[in-house]
């Protein structure tokens, strides 16, 4: 018998669990965890992060859609610049940049998309007004004179970019630029005066394009051999100058070893050509970082290759590099704020928060967070069969995720990642393919439940084009009518959950002229289970129920989907002959919590 029974019971479990395991999921290599910031936004879920820096004290700052928040590193987060509410509007108040001055750290520079540049001389704790625009466009700073800054904004009626030496307290128009929009920009280290800006399309200014200045930006010139394209990011080889880094908006990244009089294409590797950030390592320059429309990608080569690190699929708003370890890097993705700390990969060892999968060659692990609670913690492995695995969160009774990885080399020439979720929690899952190093992470902000098949999460030895990842849409529900009141028996084709209570079986169809077919089944624990179909070590699907009666009156069906083909899950009531059914159509992936079943 269970230890814990309802979700009531559950319920005071998790507020003891979380304080006592919010210090257990400290930092460990290679694998992401969701760090915040917090609070999140009036619908309870998290928003998305523009920039990053790091204050005096190791203090970590975050812009978001709701202001400037700081964090000591310690997960813990307080806000550091706001604007109030409107009624029940919240304001548009993201900020697209913020640096703190090198030499300066309690100098911290804020771009607002609704007015300019803020500037705050204590850390963060208090700001005022520095360059004022009706709204931001990009920021940048020098190393070797950490005073000197540059700043472009919006006006009324026009752009303006402006040059600053008092560490952003003054400010000079550079007029050369003619009223263009300045979307980037990247200062030299070595010379605060050389400066790269990409340059987008307006009715009036220079044509769009990457322009260098030499002279602190009095005048610029347009760099040849690029293509016709809207430039998003440059960067600068902190080691060798003349080696700059161009990100387009879908022509993918471009690297010059002339300061930028050629260039050449570097994208080998990228699944997305759509690049938003260019980062280089300052200590080891030859490794490359971008953040893409489609995740993080991590080159060794000065972008000759690149390989992911995690998020495939997911936009990446804000991409920084901790600049006392540069191998931490963080990452902002819809809603929500990630950090990894690389390392060699060695051979996966199982062990209670590790599964490995696919003959032992992926390793994979999950963070959860309960941002209620300001905690989080480390997912409980649970293997099954070799190539799926679940874990659990607050009891290892109820299993929260299920994981599985597929070796389909002899289909698209990829290792396909399958996962689908029993639990509304907000997590991170990473996989790791310990033979090449490469990551692939899957985040979820927690609400609906989220089943996904990345069919591109690795390339095999000939890896075909990658697939979309793309999120499925609601499962449907209906009602039929009773089918038995008998005490449920448990066989090949029947789960029995919650003390017998609750018979679930389903039935597949592997396409429209195949015959119905009843699903296989195996008992994981009294509220779990799952089904296979083809294979026995190939799991579809997992079902849970839960007795929910002293939260809302209603005992619970959960569903966690591996698979798109056409099922039907049947769970009945035997107490009172009440029977729910939920269809899956062809071609669909679906999970879904439903918390009015019975």
């Amino acid at each position: 018998m269970r230890p814990i029974r309802s979700v009531a019971a559950v319920a005071v479990f998790l507020s003891i669990a979380l304080l006592m395991a919010a210090a257990s999921a400290g930092a460990q290599v290679n694998r992401w965890d969701t760090i915040g910031p917090k609070p999140y936004s009036g619908n309870g879920q998290g928003v998305n992060v523009y920039g990053l820096a790091f204050g005096a004290g190791d203090t970590l700052l975050a812009a978001d859609s709701l202001g400037v928040f700081a964090s000591p590193g310690d997960g813990t987060w307080q806000a550091a610049l706001q604007v109030p509410w409107v009624g029940a509007i919240p304001p548009f108040y993201a900020f697209y940049s913020i640096l703190t001055a090198s030499g300066s750290p309690n100098i911290v520079l804020a771009g607002l998309s609704a007015g300019g540049v803020s500037r705050s001389t204590d850390g963060g704790r208090s700001w005022s007004g520095g360059l004022g625009g009706a709204g931001f466009l990009a920021m940048a700073a020098g190393s070797s004179s950490p005073q000197v800054a540059y700043g472009s904004v919006k006006v009324v009626q026009s752009f303006s970019t402006s040059r600053s030496t008092d560490y952003g307290a003054t400010w000079t128009d550079l007029t050369s630029l003619d009223g263009s929009p300045v979307t980037a920009l990247v200062v030299d280290p070595e010379s605060s005066d050389i400066v790269y800006g990409c340059i987008g399309s307006s009715a009036t200014g220079l044509p769009a394009g990457v322009y260098r200045s030499t002279d602190g930006g009095s005048s610029w010139s347009r760099l040849g051999g690029l293509p016709d394209d809207v430039c998003k990011a440059v960067a600068v080889d902190f080691q060798s100058p003349a080696t700059v880094y161009a990100g387009f908006d879908t022509d993918g990244i471009f690297r010059s070893d002339d300061g930028g009089q050629s260039w050449l294409a570097v994208n080998e590797g990228l699944r997305s050509l759509a690049v938003r950030q260019v980062v280089v390592d300052p200590v080891e320059s030859s490794v490359v970082y971008a953040g893409t429309g489609s995740g993080v990608f991590r080159s060794g080569d000065r972008g000759g290759h690149w390989g992911s690190i995690g998020f495939n699929g997911s936009g990446i708003t804000s991409l920084t590099l901790d600049p006392e370890s540069p191998k931490t890097v963080y990452a902002g993705v819809p809603a929500g704020l990630q950090k990894i700390t690389l390392a060699p990969t060695g051979p996966c060892v199982p062990g209670p928060e590790t599964l490995c999968l696919n003959a032992g060659r992926f390793r994979v692990e999950i963070v959860w967070r309960a941002p209620s609670a300001g905690a989080s913690s480390v997912g409980q492995s649970f293997p099954i069969t070799d190539d799926t695995g679940a874990f659990w969160f607050f009891d290892a009774a109820n299993l929260e995720v299920v994981v599985k990885v597929l070796d389909a080399e002899s289909v698209n020439g990829n290792f396909w990642v399958f996962f689908g979720a029993l639990s509304n929690v907000e997590y991170t899952i990473t996989v790791t393919d310990t033979r090449t190093g490469r990551i692939q992470s899957y985040y979820s902000a927690g609400g609906p439940l989220v089943s996904y098949a990345d069919t591109s999460a690795f390339p095999g030895d000939s890896a075909a084009a990658p697939a979309a990842l793309v999120a499925p849409p609601p499962l449907s529900r209906s009602v039929q009518s009773p089918a038995t009141t008998s005490l449920c028996v448990p066989d090949s084709h029947t789960l029995c959950q919650l003390d017998g209570r609750f018979q679930v079986r389903v039935e597949w169809q592997g396409s429209a002229t195949d015959p119905i077919q009843n699903a296989s089944a195996v008992a994981l624990t009294d509220d779990t289970g799952y089904f296979w179909f083809f294979d026995a070590a190939n799991i579809e699907l997992m079902v849970k129920t839960l007795d929910g009666t002293s939260v809302n009156g209603h005992y619970w069906v959960f569903s966690g989907a591996l698979s798109n083909v056409h099922y039907r899950i049947v769970v009945t009531d035997l107490a009172t002959n009440a029977v729910q059914t939920y269809d899956n159509p062809q071609g669909q992936l679906a999970s879904f919590a439903d918390t009015s079943a019975f």
